[in-house]
């Protein structure tokens, strides 16, 4: 489909449904997006655009002016800040997730962070006066908007507490916490956290160094308060877990 037709593209992918079908399937695991009509999502792909780049590739960086929506359709990105030369992540993304949403809200706008493709990865790109139209036709967008607002802030309060009261095992213990409520995989035996972490990227959530990191994961596994398999943390039971946070 090329960005600005009128007309659905409806050539068959290699599963047998149409581009459009697939389209429309995968856009509602976007939160906002998941009450809109088939006709709705067919004009809003009308006005997307499809990008693909590289990791190590910086979208953007804090303080840009930013007039853009990205919706992460493959690949994975690092939203962090800078103060003092230090870089301080805030988050993760993967596909289903999507940011800028608030520079685009108002305009002239400031990006709040810096965006970092971390492998290659692929998005829809939804312009300011396009996403602006859209909220006029649903208002009820705005509302999963502030309720995503509200749990960034929340996060960030909660990121801002533990770094100033915690010691740097008890951080990591809450951040496998996090990813589990956010992850998570529920199985009759436990929470299989479904994403792939490394050490350094629960470092960086977490506000530590690698090598604290592997230690602390390494004392979990000895109490069998988790175990990993091919970097995925399974958590037979969290309580454990969370009693670890209290008492370290």
């Amino acid at each position: 489909m090329k960005h600005g037709s009128s007309v659905p593209d409806r050539r068959l992918t290699e599963e047998g449904g149409s581009v459009m079908d697939c389209f429309e399937a995968w856009m509602r695991r976007v939160d906002f997006f998941s009450e809109l009509s088939a006709e709705h999502l067919s004009r809003i792909r009308n006005v997307m655009s499809e990008r693909t780049y590289k990791k190590g590739t910086i979208l953007f960086f804090e303080g840009d002016p930013g007039d853009e929506l990205f919706i992460i359709k493959a690949g994975k990105v690092k939203v962090y800040r800078t103060g003092e030369s230090k870089e301080v992540v805030l988050a993760y993304l993967f596909p289903g997730d999507y940011f800028g949403e608030m520079a685009v809200i108002q305009k002239d706008e400031a990006r709040s962070a810096t965006v970092e493709v971390t492998q290659k990865s692929t998005f829809y790109v939804l312009k300011q006066h396009d996403f602006n139209e859209l909220i006029v036709q649903h208002p009820s967008i705005c509302i999963h908007l502030l309720h995503l607002a509200m749990h960034r802030i929340r996060q960030s309060n909660e990121m801002i507490k533990d770094l100033t009261l915690l010691d740097a095992s008890s951080r990591i213990y809450k951040t496998i916490l996090r990813l589990a409520d956010e992850y998570g995989v529920p199985k009759s035996e436990g929470v299989w956290i479904n994403t792939r972490w490394t050490h350094q990227q629960i470092a960086d959530l977490s506000g530590t160094v690698r090598e604290t990191v592997t230690k602390s994961l390494l004392e979990l596994q000895r109490e069998n308060i988790i175990s990993i398999e091919q970097k995925k943390i399974f958590i037979p039971d969290r309580r454990r877990l969370q009693e670890k946070v209290k008492h370290s």
